[in-house]
């Protein structure tokens, strides 16, 4: 079974790079998802902090 590394390496140096680059976006979402739940924030009140 081939690991992630592996699997990573046969892919092209465009590929690899647009994986990454998701990766960065999913794990920034991820942490800014817990964030928001951590401070008991709605969706709501996240943008209309973002709109001041």
């Amino acid at each position: 079974m081939a690991t992630l590394k592996d699997l990573m390496e046969q892919r092209s140096p465009e590929s690899q790079a647009r994986i990454k680059a998701l990766t960065s976006q999913m794990l920034l979402e991820t942490e800014f998802y817990e964030l928001r739940e951590q401070l008991n924030f709605s969706q709501k009140e996240v943008a209309a902090v973002g709109k001041k």
